[in-house]
């Protein structure tokens, strides 16, 4: 069709390509807004959105995985995993969970259940920390709960979190209000680079078999969530062993209305080093917080060990870093600082019993007031096996082999003990006596090192302070002095020997003579050279008498 002006003339191509060109900008800018808009929907549809939908995987994307592993694979996450509600992801197979640098909340790892299960791990093989939470406010669950249904006697779960990287320190974070880690059963459970924060950091067992607990580098932290439970950074009903490597710590935040502990088993509780852990006890308005609490407490393979007890809010109540009062707490090869609270009746260690070998032990109270001690032990059972060395608040001197009190009670508030291997001696010898003597006689040399025995050779000789000041001894047990000042009568004196132990040396004494000083008794006349002068000078002047007389007679008789 041709477009002609009104009078029937043809319009010109020019204002037939502006009319076109102006239609298709009207159509572009209605394409452009609509284009907007739709963007426009879409942003705000995403900003309503949980960000959580956006960067993560939910727990059925979680659970297709785990369910599509074969035993004994390695599931390595690329992307952090969350529900907005807690949820439980099932693991019923032999495999390994690399967390990889990611995160799961608000999912449980339920290990076990209705299959057999005796190897789990989870691990984090990148550097970057991942974490393991459960957020969720309405629930009281743990981020891992394992359960042995199915397998048979004697058989157990070995599940092992950390690190995937040797030497790292916290790799894997677990976060959850009441449970950390949760063995219905118990098993055996090894820590590497973790740290655990809940209400109850590990409980390792309300039946079953025997426990085991490996930690390390591992913080556990017992947060309160319910004041109205208990609370436990470690426990176990049945026995439980725990192995050390690195440096662990089990810690307290927070007040609770009931009892605190921050290790409890009760039965026998077993810890083994060489790694160090120390234990800290919360605050309780209530009447218990004891640092380390077992049916019966052995340490040893060269742990080192520190518990106290927390702030109780009874007058009566009790604060003590160990309490065995089933059985006694035996320590070998290990170093252990036991400390009361603050408040209470407060012990560093009470215990039925107490028997150390080639250990050290501090124990002491923090109380200054009520009933406290360093040290109270029921029956009146102390055995120390290879010597031992001991003091306390109100016995600075170590006492080398000298049976410690039965109860070190509020006069007693610290106490320390230590190894001392064969146990030093110093025996008197009669030939060590010093006889009597003049002033000014000279000592004859008494070597008296063949008196001391046992200990750690190296032995130093000193004199006690009760020694006439005229009397000295060399460093290797030498004797020696000349008698000055004052006559006296006999007397005695101190000789210590101190051999090289450590970390603290022994020391010995015995008990010398030391004959009496007397003074220098008046001289005689023929004791005086001046005496005989005077005598040759009579002399002489009586044979010169005479010759005179001799003479004068001679004089006389010549005339």
């Amino acid at each position: 069709m041709q477009l002609h002006w009104a009078n029937g003339t043809r319009r010109p191509a020019s204002a037939r390509h502006a009319e076109r060109d102006a239609v298709e900008r009207e159509n572009l800018e209605m394409k452009m807004q609509r284009l907007l808009s739709i963007l426009a929907c879409c942003a705000l549809l995403m900003c309503l959105l949980p960000t959580a939908a956006l960067a993560d995987g939910d727990e059925n994307a979680l659970r297709k995985l785990i369910n599509g592993m074969n035993e004994g694979e390695t599931l390595k996450l690329s992307e952090n995993y969350s529900a907005n509600i807690w949820s439980i992801v099932y693991v019923r197979k032999n495999i390994i969970i690399d967390l990889n640098g990611h995160s799961l909340t608000n999912l449980q790892l339920r290990v076990g259940q209705d299959a057999k299960v005796t190897s789990f791990q989870l691990i984090n093989s990148s550097a970057t920390p991942s974490v393991v939470s459960i957020k969720d406010p309405n629930v009281s669950q743990s981020c891992i709960q394992v359960s042995r249904t199915g397998m048979s006697s004697g058989e157990v779960t070995d599940v092992q979190i950390g690190s995937g990287l040797i030497g790292a320190d916290s790799s894997v974070r677990l976060e959850a209000r009441y449970i950390g880690v949760e063995m219905l059963q118990g098993g055996k459970v090894t820590l590497n680079g973790v740290t655990v924060q809940a209400q109850n950091g590990v409980t390792l067992g309300y039946q079953g078999v025997d426990s085991a607990l490996t930690l390390t580098n591992t913080h556990i932290i017992s947060s309160v969530a319910n004041p109205y439970d208990a609370t436990h950074g470690i426990s176990s009903i049945p026995p439980l062993i725990i192995r050390l490597s690195g440096k662990n710590t089990v810690t307290s935040v927070g007040v609770s209305a009931l009892n605190r502990y921050g290790i409890s088993c009760s039965k026998n509780l077993t810890i083994i080093g060489p790694g160090t852990l120390d234990v800290t006890s919360g605050d309780t308005t209530s009447d218990s917080s004891h640092g380390i609490v077992g049916g019966g407490i052995e340490i040893n393979g060269g742990a080192t060990v520190t518990a106290t007890g927390g702030t109780v809010g009874v007058s009566n109540g009790g604060s003590f870093g160990f309490n065995s009062m089933a059985d006694p707490i035996v320590i070998t090869n290990a170093t252990v600082t036991a400390i009361g609270g603050t408040k209470g009746v407060s012990y560093g260690m009470r215990t039925m019993g107490l028997t150390l070998t080639d250990c050290s032990l501090i124990a002491r109270t923090l109380a200054t007031t009520g009933t406290r001690g360093s040290l109270q032990f029921e029956p009146r059972a102390f055995t120390y096996t290879n010597g031992y060395r001991w003091r306390s608040s109100t016995s600075a001197a170590y006492n080398n082999g000298v049976s410690i009190p039965y109860e070190l009670s509020t006069s007693e508030t610290y106490l320390e003990v230590f190894p001392g291997g064969s146990t030093l001696t110093f025996a008197h010898n009669d030939a060590y006596d010093l006889p009597a003597g003049q002033l000014g006689d000279s000592v004859k040399a008494i070597d008296v090192s063949g008196g001391a025995s046992g200990g750690t050779p190296g032995y130093v000789y000193s004199l006690g302070a009760d020694a006439p000041a005229w009397l000295n001894i060399t460093t290797a047990g030498v004797i020696t002095g000349t008698r000055s000042g004052k006559p006296h009568d006999d007397t005695t004196a101190y000789v210590y020997v101190q051999d090289n132990a450590s970390p603290t040396p022994f020391r010995a004494r015995m008990t010398i003579r030391v004959g009496a000083t007397l003074a220098v008794p008046p001289k005689t006349g023929d004791e005086f050279p001046l005496g005989w002068a005077w005598l040759a000078l009579g002399a002489a002047t009586l044979a010169g008498a005479c010759w005179l007389i001799a003479r004068k007679h001679g004089r006389t008789s010549a005339r």
